[in-house]
């Protein structure tokens, strides 16, 4: 293990930290910063990672607003499409996608910057579609967690059912892409030691993430938080 391990880790924690108060998951911090120092396919199995433990606590952390009906009636499109999206991601090289990716990440920053002139746009008809969506491309690129929040964000939940509600999402979609990236050898063995550093972030950021959002106005950190989302973007591009 290096130093350059011991950092991507402490990017981690601070990933899932800053997805926890801001509902869209790790993965939309995580993955444009990884790509930027690891292959891409090896960052996706991180990811995934990353995700099933962060997920996985904060549904332990929320659990007082855990809603079982709601994440049955999101959660099985976006776990199908997130297979989809994790099968393709095998026959598309990430160097054809890195623009999209990086100007996806842009547009999607600036839509939840100014999301309250817009949100009025999406109801929950759509908003089923829309985590579907998110499913996919969160597969097929790791990221799609923003596009997730904007669609929750549609049907106003009280901010601790809203984290509650998008980890149970995607739980089952965490679990079913890590497996097709084992299976496709996207998981370097060797660097076995990610996986409880890994475990430590996912529980760690969740935890100091429930804390913050118990104390802070989250529509203003959500903007502060998305500045850093379009530099993400922007870093990935000129990369």
């Amino acid at each position: 293990m290096s130093w350059h391990d011991f950092l991507l880790s402490l990017v981690a924690l601070g990933s899932e930290f800053l997805g926890t108060i801001s509902g869209f998951g790790s993965s939309t911090f995580f993955m444009p910063i990884g790509v930027l120092v690891e292959k891409y396919n090896f960052v996706l199995a991180l990811t995934a990672i990353l995700h099933i433990f962060g997920n996985l606590s904060k549904l332990y952390i929320f659990r007082k607003n855990f809603n079982f009906s709601m994440i049955l009636k999101f959660a099985v499109p976006s776990v199908v499409l997130t297979g989809i999206g994790a099968l393709l991601s095998r026959f598309i090289s990430f160097e054809n996608l890195k623009l999209f990716l990086g100007i996806f990440i842009m547009i999607l920053a600036v839509i939840f910057f100014f999301k309250n002139k817009i949100i009025s746009a999406l109801t929950s008809r759509y908003a089923v579609l829309t985590v579907g969506l998110s499913g996919f491309l969160t597969g097929l690129l790791g990221t799609g967690g923003a596009l997730r929040g904007i669609a929750l964000a549609s049907i106003q939940l009280e901010k601790n059912a809203f984290v509650a509600l998008s980890s149970g999402i995607d739980i089952g979609g965490d679990i079913l892409r890590m497996s097709v990236y084992l299976y496709n050898d996207y998981f370097e063995w060797s660097h076995w030691f990610y996986i409880p550093l890994l475990m430590l972030a996912g529980y760690v950021g969740s935890y100091l993430g429930k804390i913050v959002i118990n104390k802070i106005d989250q529509k203003q950190f959500e903007k502060i938080v998305m500045a850093f989302v379009f530099l993400s973007g922007v870093l990935l591009i000129i990369e």
